[in-house]
């Protein structure tokens, strides 16, 4: 989209441009056949539309610089989350792992029994 934008502009200073000479009486009405006058209405062209498509050209350099920076910013912010996901994730896995590690436990007389802390009480 901002490709047509600027295409667009550019059109609108070339015809300005051109506008602006056959305003000004650069056109006459039977068209030169002097390579000196086409010389001129080049240099003419040139002179002020090359310094206005730079400044377009600036504009658009200027544009896809913030658009990259936020591009960046935003990856960043992504890529902080996922750290924050994996430090959770693996959290959980720790909280998972003791909580299906078994449990050694004195019951009555001196007999070991392991219990896992999740698993349902059974009837002895």
């Amino acid at each position: 989209m901002a490709v047509i934008v600027f295409a667009l502009l550019g059109l609108v200073v070339l015809a300005g441009t051109l506008a602006a000479y056959h305003w000004l009486g650069g056109f006459g009405s039977p068209f030169s056949h002097h390579v000196s006058d086409w010389a001129n209405f080049c240099t003419y062209v040139g002179g002020v539309a090359g310094p206005l498509l730079s400044f377009l050209a600036l504009i658009a350099v200027v544009w896809t610089l913030r658009l990259q920076y936020a591009l960046l910013e935003r990856d960043r912010e992504r890529q902080l989350a996922d750290r924050h996901v994996r430090w959770l994730e693996a959290v959980y896995k720790d909280m998972q792992d003791v909580l299906h590690a078994p449990l050694v436990t004195t019951l009555g007389a001196g007999r070991l029994r392991a219990y896992m802390l999740c698993s349902p009480k059974r009837s002895t």
